[in-house]
């Protein structure tokens, strides 16, 4: 989407004006809320932060309104931005080094929120629930007043926290002559003082409160107004301070080791992952003599490019009816049937056509890759005119690997690496989870996941064990990646998973 305006960051008078709106001009103001949904240094997962200005921005920064402890490395300091356009809210981004995502897509310039939209700073940073509360409790109004004074000095007055403390202290100082800076236009400031009035009638325990706030903002503004001149000198050596302390910061982190972001994993490694579709599927009798054909094309999963010239992806992909129990009941029928037929002498050959990224495609079938079938063994039975038909199945995802050889270089791997994998090592994972980024064939797009080594080395199947895994269906057959001292090499194939934890088969079982 093309950006309507440039960014702007909202000026101190800006933010005050719109807080305060927030507070006395609140029946028809709309507002939303942001659900954190993993636990920080400032938030918990599950907590809930209403929003009532009108522009906020989100970052490592303590000006932030939405702030995120240094721990998360990926997240900038001014990372992005949600401002108000007219009835609806935009997503901005800020950050010129770490991305945005929204609902997993990455956001080039701005987009527009919906409800029950997800924010992501960063692919590996932290999540956010967009809500839009509706019905009875859409506006700012049904907020309390107390909440709403408390929201408009955390989001409205946050970025000026410095300037505030400087203020105090020059106030101070201008009682011997020194200096004060009329932050506040007086028009603001008789508003304020005016609009307080007429809070005193709303209960009898907050009159003695409001009465010394109007005394004060009566006397600050004048004491602002005496001492203006002398406090823009002081802005001026504060602003020379702040540029140095960013240089300092800047220099510091270029000093630090950098680690490839998720992007750069995408660049590498993305030109070589491609989306699997079958356009055909023939059954021949064990004549040769053509039984059935379906032409219906739909995607079936992942596969990937080795720098040795062969095409990989899992055995389930080109193969699913040797997998057939491990799909659900009425897809577990349909494979069964087709398992029986295989058994019988019938031959299936089924057709795929693969497509990466930058446009590549490869056309196959079954027969043009190699399997591992040592494995395979009576899994079960199909009932079939009173017959008992063998079913087979493979026994460990070991062997759930296929192999062809084609005329093209991709992506470099490893096969000792997956022996020597440590419990908590990352690994990358490349693919199109419920077939995410492969709608349209002709621009496909990968989708980023990771997961981490349970256990050292190979389990004793023969497989990588990984925990904390977030792909999904759709990903099978995919590239699995490790960060091998800053080179990106392949240790293994998406596989599958047991006893709730992943399975991944490694590299070193392609024969």
């Amino acid at each position: 989407m093309a950006q309507t305006q440039p960014y702007k960051k909202q000026t101190f008078a800006g933010s005050v004006a719109a807080g305060l709106g927030s507070i006395f001009k609140a029946n028809g103001k709309k507002y939303y809320i942001l659900e954190h949904k993993i636990t920080s240094k400032y938030h918990k997962a599950g907590e809930w932060q209403e929003i009532i200005v009108d522009n906020i921005e989100l970052g490592r920064s303590s000006k932030c309104q939405v702030q995120f402890d240094e721990g998360f490395t990926t997240v900038s300091s001014r990372h992005a931005a949600i401002i108000k356009e007219g009835d609806n809210w935009k997503l901005v981004q800020l950050s010129k080094t770490n991305s945005t995502l929204l609902n997993g897509q990455k956001v080039e310039k701005e987009w527009y929120l919906q409800n029950g939209d997800e924010i992501q700073l960063s692919v590996n940073g932290p999540k956010l629930g967009f809500i839009i509360p509706t019905g009875a409790k859409s506006t700012v109004g049904t907020i309390g007043l107390t909440r709403r004074l408390s929201l408009f000095r955390q989001q409205a007055l946050k970025p000026y926290k410095t300037a505030i403390t400087v203020l105090s202290a020059v106030l101070v100082l201008s009682l011997c002559g020194s200096v004060a800076y009329n932050i506040y236009q007086k028009k603001i400031i008789d508003d304020l003082v005016a609009k307080i009035e007429v809070m005193k009638d709303i209960n009898a325990e907050q009159d003695a409160t409001i009465n010394k706030l109007l005394d004060q903002n009566k006397e600050y503004a004048r004491q602002l107004e005496e001492s203006q001149s002398k406090l823009i000198e002081l802005g001026k050596v504060y602003d020379a301070l702040q540029k140095k302390y960013n240089n300092a910061i800047s220099q510091i982190r270029n000093m630090k080791k950098m680690i490839a972001a998720p992007d750069e994993i995408a660049k590498q490694c993305s030109p070589f992952t491609y989306a699997i579709y079958q356009v055909n599927q023939t059954i021949y009798t064990s004549k040769g003599k053509k039984f059935s054909e379906n032409k219906d094309a739909y995607f079936v999963g992942t596969g990937f490019m080795l720098n040795n010239g062969k095409f990989i992806t899992a055995r389930h992909v080109l193969e699913d009816y040797y997998y057939y129990d491990c799909y659900s009941d009425a897809v577990q029928k349909s494979l069964a049937y087709l398992n029986a037929l295989h058994t019988m002498g019938f031959k299936i050959v089924n057709t795929f056509v693969a497509i990466s990224p930058n446009g590549e495609s490869l056309k196959f079938t079954t027969d043009d890759f190699n399997y591992d079938r040592s494995t395979d063994y009576v899994s079960g039975y199909y009932n079939a005119d009173g017959r008992k038909i063998v079913l087979y199945s493979p026994k460990s995802f070991s062997t759930d690997w296929a192999s062809m050889n084609v005329s093209k270089s991709g992506m470099p791997f490893s096969k000792g690496n997956a022996v020597k994998l440590q419990a908590g090592t990352k690994l990358h994972v490349l693919g199109f989870p419920h077939g995410r980024g492969a709608e349209n064939p002709e621009k496909v797009s990968t989708v980023y996941s990771d997961c981490k080594v349970a256990r050292n080395g190979l389990d004793t199947d023969g497989t990588i064990m990984v925990s904390n895994d977030d792909t999904q269906p759709g990903n099978s057959g995919g590239p699995v990646i490790v960060d091998d001292g800053g080179k990106y090499v392949v240790i293994g194939i998406l596989s599958g998973s047991t006893w709730g934890k992943g399975r991944l088969t490694p590299v070193s079982a392609i024969k």
